[in-house]
């Protein structure tokens, strides 16, 4: 035999042994290596993911107004974060959200005494910014409600249906679009309040427990704030259905003395209502430490004010 046929002998033994041997162990591992490949993040989503993990840390500590403007801008910085849309749309929209909450609690819980809003540019121009965020939230998880909005709906025709999955966002648009309208002025809130009543509406019905029931305290404070048809008895229905929700959440006392009890004349309840709140335990409510701290503050401002508000 030649050398070449020899070396051609070589090279079919060797490729006849490859082809007939188990084929599980080269395919496991290659598998694993794809796996493996696959299993690890895009260095964008590594920074959107570490971004966002930091401003939540800094929430965390939001009783500091500093903390909260930290969070804002890693949670801005997460999404400018490029990418070749590795980054998902769940995980973009939950960021929007935490941007539009950063906001709202910028602009209520450290920007306002607690009381009724009235016109205020800067407190207005914190809530646009958590509307915006919110907003792009919305786009993301009820693109149809939001076409609808844009279209002037309820004004000239019926809101699109929103899935339940979106009622978080819907419920920071709302709350954001309500606190921006009052800081703007009359005319602002007029324009906006039917948008706000439809969102809480669907959220009082789909999601209740949402932000320690938030839509229940909306129409608590709104069935005796609006300019007509007001009602005691509708608004301490829905102030009971959010404490139903979350009895710890002292904001729903607070708007419930400020609101309801000033309506009603009584001071006696009022007072009880405020002392209460000062008197409870911040830590109660599991997640709200800081909006309870805040709130204690406000009662004690509000207390102070009896003599002013009742004659």
């Amino acid at each position: 035999m030649t050398q070449r046929a020899s070396q051609l002998a070589v090279l079919v033994l060797i490729l006849a042994v490859a082809l007939t041997a188990p084929a599980c162990s080269g395919g496991d591992a290659t598998r694993e290596a794809d796996e493996e490949i696959a299993e690890t993040p895009p260095e964008a989503v590594e920074r959107f993911q570490a971004l966002y993990d930091e401003g939540q840390t800094h929430f965390e500590a939001r009783a500091d107004r500093q903390e909260v403007l930290k969070a804002v801008d890693r949670w801005s910085e997460a999404l400018a974060v490029e990418d070749d849309g590795t980054i998902s749309d769940d995980h973009r929209a939950q960021a929007y959200q935490s941007l539009a909450r950063a906001h709202y609690f910028l602009a209520r819980y450290h920007g306002t005494d607690g009381g009724p809003v009235s016109a205020e540019p800067e407190l207005a121009q914190l809530a646009m910014l958590g509307f915006e965020a919110a907003t792009e939230a919305v786009k993301i998880e009820a693109p149809g409600f939001h076409e609808s909005v844009e279209r002037g709906a309820p004004f000239e025709g019926e809101l699109a249906d929103a899935p339940a999955q979106a009622a978080e966002s819907l419920l920071l648009y709302a709350k954001n679009l309500h606190l921006a309208a009052r800081a703007q002025g009359t005319s602002a809130t007029v324009s906006a309040d039917p948008v706000v009543d439809a969102i809480m509406e669907l959220v009082a019905a789909e999601a209740p427990q949402l932000h320690f029931g938030a839509a229940h305290r909306y129409f608590g404070a709104r069935s005796v704030d609006r300019a007509f048809n007001r009602s005691a008895q509708r608004s301490a229905q829905s102030f009971e259905k959010a404490l139903n929700q979350a009895p710890d959440y002292l904001a729903t006392r607070f708007d419930r003395a400020i609101y309801l009890a000033t309506f009603q004349g009584d001071r006696e309840a009022y007072e009880a209502e405020l002392q209460a709140i000062i008197d409870s335990p911040a830590d109660a409510a599991p997640g709200a430490t800081a909006e309870n701290e805040i709130v204690q503050g406000w009662a004690r401002q509000w207390l102070a004010k009896s003599d002013d508000l009742f004659d």
